[in-house]
């Protein structure tokens, strides 16, 4: 008789975004990642825009949440680019999508300017689309980080995600800016931790921070 999954394991399952970007990734490997989080119920898959096709051709949009990127990891695409790569994305059949923010923007707090990228993402966007902004918080000084995260919400982001997994942020410091943006974002904005994490610990501490989703290439080994 196999044992019930503990309270913590299903709340992992219900924030756990299975990813898997680097450039060298195999068809092989996509195809057994997707085939993994079906099986263990995870919240979605999260991959490069290329795969996308090879996922949808195998699994559902109802058997399977998908997750691509847009402008990653850089943020560095004029927003004519990555309006285009999002209404790509979601023709080819994402089902939500994580934006990088231009982290120049951010560091100049140039905040109209971060408005106005994700205003013109999310008019071409179906409303239906979950847009996350990603931030490379590990660059942004205390200060920044709030109004920057504050910017991007006003103009229509549904999820601030705290890194692209390049520069991943200290754990410590990582609950510590989860807790802040939990605290000073509007209700109803998610938060979605990504960045060396790498323990079922750390990501359930993250989780208690206020943290509603976690992006781990490690995903399945935080269930065990």
């Amino acid at each position: 008789m196999t044992a019930s999954p503990s309270p913590d394991t299903k709340r992992l399952r219900l924030s756990l975004e299975a990813t898997d970007l680097r450039p060298e990734a195999t068809e092989h490997e996509i195809i057994r990642l997707a085939e993994r989080c079906v099986e263990s119920r995870v919240r979605a898959i999260c991959i490069n825009p290329a795969w996308i096709p090879l996922v949808r051709s195998r699994h559902s949009a109802k058997e399977l949440r998908l997750v691509t990127v847009i402008s990653f990891p850089l943020g560095a695409d004029s927003t004519m680019t990555k309006v285009a790569a999002a209404r790509s994305a979601i023709d080819a059949g994402a089902s939500e999508l994580d934006i990088v923010a231009r982290l120049d923007m951010a560091l100049a707090g140039d905040f109209d300017g971060l408005q106005r990228e994700v205003e013109s993402v999310r008019h071409e966007v179906n409303t239906d689309t979950m847009l996350k902004m990603i931030v490379e918080m590990s660059h942004l000084a205390d200060n920044l980080i709030v109004p920057s995260a504050l910017a991007l919400a006003n103009a229509g982001a549904d999820v601030i995600k705290t890194g692209t997994g390049y520069h991943p942020l200290p754990h410590e410091r990582h609950l510590s800016i989860v807790r802040r943006l939990a605290d000073e974002l509007p209700k109803g904005i998610g938060i979605k931790a990504a960045g060396g994490i790498r323990t079922r610990v750390e990501a359930l501490a993250l989780l208690d921070a206020g943290a509603r989703m976690i992006g781990s290439s490690r995903a399945f080994e935080l269930l065990d």
